[in-house]
């Protein structure tokens, strides 16, 4: 069977292959779980290179290599390969792997878990979407990894195999070493991309034309994210101003009802007092004991007056004092 592909171009999906068994080397894992740990703040990622083969089963993907991407635009939730990525894996790839297959490519969620998001999708879509094309994800917080492979126009979680067969690359690739490590010997500069075949130069030209979309589709990606974040406060906000103004509501019924409660109360009051109640003037020679006796036929009625004017000693009424009495036939 013959696989070809040209990194960076954009194809037309193909039918997914109905079995496709996923062999990764130990030693490709172990690469790509040490260049995974080296930052957690940011999403990380690159290539993978192997060979796809006839077996009883169907068709096997072995993945032999890995190639590290370097001038990559990323945040913790979002990776985007440049124009100069694609250069830099091009070259390597013809560098340092000249008999492999571009078979997928890996890439980070640092303590997120691993999945595909519409992102991720956009990226397969546009750079690795032949049907025995996969997704390499790795969490290097939670030590998670998992394969997606396609299934009709979806990426779904795909079952995969150890192999320990690495093959060597024709030159020792710098990409093996500490991505950062200033002793790292980086392959021949090449020359211009103006003195490239004529085929070469397409493939960059699709790669610059589809890395400047994949810009695009980043900053859309995080634009729609805070209006996400812009939405749900607003939403949050609108949501407890309805609850406060619910609350107003509920506290003005119930001020409407004891405003109603307390005008009945005094229209209450107001009707005892006319009924029931009197002032009576205090006058030279008065005592409680007088007053009681003369209104009330019981001097010891004192008492209760007493607690009606809210007074402490019976023998403190001065002339010109009002005292509150009730009426004796009690109406």
């Amino acid at each position: 069977m013959d696989f070809d592909i040209e990194l960076g171009e954009s194809k037309t999906l193909q039918p997914s292959l109905e079995s496709l068994e996923i062999w990764m080397d130990k030693e490709v894992q172990q690469q790509i779980d040490r260049y995974a740990a080296t930052d957690l703040k940011k999403e990380l990622g690159g290539i993978l290179v192997g060979s796809i083969e006839d077996n009883t089963f169907g068709i096997a993907l072995n993945v032999t290599g890995m190639i590290i991407a370097l001038n990559t635009i990323a945040d913790r939730t979002s990776l985007t390969f440049t124009h100069e990525s694609w250069v830099q894996l091009h070259k390597d790839k013809e560098n340092f792997y000249p008999e492999e297959k571009i078979v997928g490519w890996f890439h980070t969620h640092p303590g997120l878990g691993i999945f595909t998001s519409d992102y991720d999708l956009f990226i397969q879509k546009n750079f690795f979407n032949l049907p025995w094309q996969v997704a390499y994800v790795v969490d290097p917080v939670h030590k998670k990894r998992g394969f997606y492979r396609w299934d009709g126009e979806k990426i779904v979680a795909a079952e995969h195999k150890m192999l320990n067969k690495t093959i060597e690359p024709t030159a020792d690739p710098p990409l093996k070493k500490e991505p950062h490590s200033k002793k790292r010997n980086h392959p021949p500069k090449s020359p211009s991309i103006q003195n490239k075949p004529v085929g070469s130069r397409k493939v960059l030209a699709v790669s610059l034309v589809l890395s400047i979309a994949l810009l695009a589709a980043t900053n859309i990606h995080r634009l729609s994210e805070e209006e996400n974040v812009i939405q749900a406060e607003t939403n949050n906000q609108n949501t407890q101003s309805e609850e406060l103004q619910g609350i107003i509501e509920s506290q003005q019924e119930e001020i409407a009802a004891l405003e109603e409660s307390k005008v009945k109360l005094e229209k209450r009051v107001e009707a005892f007092t006319e009924n029931r109640l009197f002032f009576y003037t205090v006058q030279s020679g008065d005592t409680l004991w007088t007053i009681s006796q003369q209104f009330y036929e019981n001097p010891f009625e004192y008492q209760y007056l007493m607690r009606l004017n809210n007074l402490d000693n019976p023998e403190s009424l001065e002339i010109g004092q009002r005292l509150l009495l009730y009426h004796p036939t009690g109406e």
